[in-house]
């Protein structure tokens, strides 16, 4: 991809992420251009630079890939991208593309051509609408980051205005957010609880403003009039948000156009003279209580022309009018053309004067129906209508005849967008139905695939769905500096075919001459996971909502890291007990993932069922745990707290023998109810299910298909071609939308259990829930390598229960076993999620605890012991153990470099002396009369690490 090879100009785009309008709506404006003048364009979700939000600084990765070998000039979104560091030190970082030309957005760089916008002008307006028009007198101010230059240009231009107004300058009414909508809500509520009583509310963000209208229903405070809010930017979300958002528009696609536009001129040879500097526009909403145009008014004055013609009489008001029907219709030009107000205000007039029947509904039709293709609202379109009628009324005689013309036409055409939006707003909703079931079956292909060639696979599959016709996958080979293709799915050449899984630069983004000669449109974003860098994906740009990218960035991150996880399972077998571990940590990972997706995916969806999946845990813990989880996930979907889980009985090894089993008729296996709530509770409700429910059961283990039933719907949880058993919900009120919803969550239910049950099985003691000792003796090694390489500590807590025999002697074993249980659970409760805790041998226990100090270690045992005290076991009571401690300290300087590999004999002395000096303590414990803690023993490093 060097820019000798090109046959077309390739434009770049540097900003944060994709998952708010803001970005997505400057990306749309930018490839618009590109498009229009033959160009192709490469939008790099970099992340914020030098971001302190690990998922933020994972991005940087793709900062290093951009360069004159892959773009020939580049748009820089800086408001986003220097949200951290501020503008200076952005500036500084972009002389690394100082050969390339380069276009700021939204903020002003030393060093750059730049595209603005009047935020000065904008705030100024708002100010006066709120103080002049809506006689508001304490205002206050929801700012943004400090080293966000936009920011703080719009908190400038709010004391500039509190000063020209005569307003009172409170700090009170100032606060601060991070242009997220939880931010928003944050100052909401520290402006409500302070005592500032602001009645009114300019926020310098449509999110933020957001968050503050939450606050402001949830404490019951009426907008706009107990409290009037007005927002900034004018992002589609802000016309639908619980009260219409009053806002100041920045022409976000105008931006990204205006951008392109003076790069594409800058590489021809006619760079622009100075900076663009674009206008802001005030939208008046409901919740600063007034809007353009009061629907149904008369005409505030009348101009007699009795006698005249239509058109003569329009003549004087024509460019008043034509000026107030474009400030009404909120939608950017280019969707409806320049002239559809003149066309729209011809159209009316020659109706009304009979010289051309039928066209005023066809133009009404026709720029409603282009200007609802960018989701504008139908009240914008009843505006221009509602103008139309008022200057006609105004310029005629008012008789009843001509009063009754002019009112029909008005009426047929509001009849005409009252239908084009219903027709809008349904195809809208289908098209995120579909959206949504296209992302839903993504997901279910991608988190039942362990294989990295089926998940490519299974890609290439789905993408086509859900609008996006090329893709390319790559995985990094050496750091992040090489990469291997593993999928080129592309729609310019469906019969590609890649040979292998050929290797390259990963600065090219793809192999050399991959992509061909088409000027086409990229969205490349970094795969990772946690602080794992995977690989790259080039999404061709189809969907508008860039959130749509961001999912599939996460689900695609998840899916091979968990691929490549079992890949590594399979081939490794020696090492099951550490990959066990891998796949815990795994599991916690797609917990984050899952959420961070369905946070994307709630502003996408209409029903608010999708949005609980992404609570589900997945994290490898005790199965009973894992249960009650599953079942109260269910219950909040549905509302419904009545729910079991039966399984199979070659799904669950563990014995229950108080658990009701759902018997099977003649060749049906019998399930296993291993968990219940609500009614379910009562064993009695499971032992009287109706016939009918127990045959939908057993047919649905039967057929892998859920099940609707009257009350209730019955889930499969299938794991592969494998039935585990079901789920059942007692609810009435389910929806054939919900079933889809629920068969993902079921999915995901089904990946947890058998991560849980594969993790028990291959590394926990199945009666304490812990660590086995073999796991110990193969983990303790490598925690005293990774101690003395990184010169940190390393402590070890052995743990024995007092009085273990007569336990045993009095209790029987299964008292024994009560207290063996009991330890673990205090054990756990005690000690953190990277902590190792095994079962040592019978009665003793045995903990690893990286970085414990002699002072750390002392407190985990202080807090085991505190722990065990308030532990009441039956046949037994209070639980009484002894605790022994040792750590491995850390060394003074100067250290020998250590040399590679270590020596094993001697890490294997020194797990000897930790766990030997740890048995020391806890047998002088024990002679002192035990439940205490024996003192902590200090191992010192081996001489053979000292410099000579």
């Amino acid at each position: 991809m060097s820019s000798g090879s090109r046959q077309h100009v390739v434009l770049g785009l540097l900003t944060d992420a994709l998952d708010a309008t803001y970005q997505s709506t400057v990306l749309r404006g930018a490839a618009e251009a590109a498009r229009e003048h033959g160009a192709g364009l490469r939008c790099f979700a970099t992340g914020v630079l030098r971001s302190s939000l690990p998922a933020s600084a994972q991005r940087n990765v793709l900062l290093d890939m951009v360069g004159p070998h892959n773009v020939d000039a580049l748009i820089v979104m800086a408001g986003a991208l220097a949200n951290e560091v501020g503008i200076e030190a952005l500036d500084d970082y972009l002389g690394t593309y100082r050969s390339l030309p380069i276009c700021s957005v939204a903020v002003e760089l030393p060093n750059a051509f730049s595209v603005l916008v009047n935020n000065e002008g904008g705030v100024w307006s708002a100010m006066r609408h709120l103080v002049e028009d809506c006689q508001r007198r304490r205002v206050a101010f929801v700012r943004g980051p400090a080293t966000n230059a936009e920011a703080e240009s719009r908190y400038r231009a709010y004391l500039d205005a509190v000063a020209r107004l005569g307003l009172p300058i409170e700090p009170a009414l100032v606060v601060r957010g991070d242009f997220t909508r939880a931010s928003g809500a944050v100052a909401g509520q520290a402006l409500l609880d302070s005592g500032a009583q602001p009645d009114a509310i300019l926020v310098a963000d449509d999110l933020m403003a957001m968050g503050v209208l939450d606050t402001l229903m949830a404490r019951e405070i009426a907008v706009p009039e107990d409290v009037a809010v007005v927002g900034f930017n004018d992002i589609e979300e802000s016309r639908f948000a619980s009260v219409p958002l009053t806002t100041i528009r920045q022409p976000l696609y105008e931006q990204g156009k205006r951008a392109a536009l003076a790069l594409l001129a800058t590489l021809r040879g006619d760079p622009p003279s100075g900076r663009i500097v674009l206008a802001t526009e005030l939208v008046k909403r409901r919740s600063s209580g007034l809007r353009h145009i009061a629907r149904g008014d008369e005409p505030e004055a009348s101009i007699s022309a009795l006698g005249t013609a239509i058109e003569e009489a329009l003549t004087t008001r024509r460019e008043e009018a034509l000026a107030e029907m474009r400030h009404a219709l909120v939608t950017p030009v280019h969707s409806v053309g320049a002239t559809w107000a003149p066309r729209l205000l011809d159209a009316f007039t020659h109706e009304l004067t009979g010289n051309a029947p039928g066209s005023f509904a066809q133009t009404v039709r026709e720029v409603a129906s282009h200007a609802l293709r960018v989701n504008t609202d139908g009240a914008s379109l009843q505006d221009v209508i509602s103008i139309l009628r008022r200057e006609t009324l105004s310029c005629i005689a008012a008789s009843d005849r001509e009063r009754l013309q002019v009112e029909n036409l008005c009426e047929e055409a509001r009849i005409t967008i009252a239908e084009l939006v219903e027709h809008a707003q349904a195809h809208q909703r289908l098209q995120v139905q579909a959206w949504a079931r296209s992302l839903g079956q993504t997901i279910t292909a991608l988190i039942s695939t362990f294989d990295v060639v089926t998940l490519v696979e299974g890609v290439a599959e789905q993408f086509p769905r859900l609008g996006i016709n090329s893709c390319y996958l790559s995985l990094y080979t050496n750091g992040t500096k090489r990469a291997r293709l593993l999928l080129a799915l592309d729609a310019f050449r469906p019969t590609l075919k890649v040979e292998g899984q050929p290797e390259f630069d990963a600065r090219d983004l793809v192999p050399p001459g991959l992509l061909g000669v088409e000027p086409r449109t990229f969205v490349v974003e970094n795969l990772f996971f946690g602080e794992e860098q995977l690989g790259l994906a080039l999404f061709e740009f189809g969907p508008r909502e860039g959130v749509i990218y961001e999912a599939l960035r996460d689900q695609i991150s998840a899916a091979l890291k968990g691929a490549l996880l079992v890949q590594e399972v399979l081939e490794k077998d020696r090492e099951r007990q550490r990959l066990m571990q891998d796949l815990e940590a795994r599991a916690r990972q797609l917990e984050r993932a899952y959420k961070a997706l369905q946070e994307g995916q709630r502003r996408m969806l209409v029903s608010e069922s999708m949005s609980s999946l992404g609570q589900m845990s997945v994290r490898c813990r005790p199965l009973a745990e894992l249960y009650a989880d599953i079942l109260g996930q269910l219950a909040s979907l549905l509302g419904s707290e009545h729910a079991f889980i039966a399984l199979l009985p070659a799904a669950e090894r563990v014995s229950l023998l108080d658990a009701p089993v759902l018997v099977g008729e003649a060749g049906s296996p019998s399930l296993t109810v291993f968990a219940r709530s609500g009614r379910f509770s009562d064993q009695r409700a499971v032992d009287d299910l109706p016939p009918s429910l127990r045959q939908a059961i057993h047919e649905v283990v039967r057929t892998h298909q859920s099940a609707r039933l009257e009350d209730g719907v019955v889930l499969p949880l299938v794991a592969g071609e494998q039935a585990l058993g079901v789920v059942y919900v007692e609810s009435g009120d389910v929806t054939t939308h919900d079933l889809e919803l629920l068969g993902t969550f079921a999915n995901q239910a089904t990946a947890a259990i058998n991560n849980a049950r594969l993790y028990q099985m291959a590394a926990q003691d199945p009666l304490t829930e812990v660590h086995a000792r073999r796991f110990f003796d193969q983990w303790m090694p490598r925690e005293v390598e990774a101690a003395l390489r990184t010169r940190r500590p390393l402590g070890v807590l052995m743990v024995d229960m007092d009085d273990m025999k007569s336990i045993n002697d009095n209790g029987g074993h299964l008292a024994g076993d009560r207290a063996l249980m009991a330890v673990g659970r205090v054990l756990r409760s005690a000690t953190r999620d990277h902590d190792v805790i095994a079962r040592y041998g019978g009665d003793e226990f045995a903990l690893i605890l990286p970085d414990g100090d002699r002072e750390g270690v002392t407190i985990v045992a202080r807090r085991i012991l505190g722990n065990a005290s308030i532990e009441m076991i039956e046949g037994v009571g209070q639980l009484r153990c002894s605790l022994g401690g040792a750590t491995l300290v850390r060394p003074p300087d100067p250290l020998t470099d250590i040399g590679t590999p270590l020596d094993s004999r001697l890490v294997h002395a020194i797990v000897e002396q930790l766990v030997g000096a740890a048995d020391e303590a806890l047998y002088e414990a024990k002679a002192r009369g035990g439940a205490e803690l024996g003192t902590v023993r200090e191992v010192g490093w081996p001489k053979e690490l000292f410099e000579a």
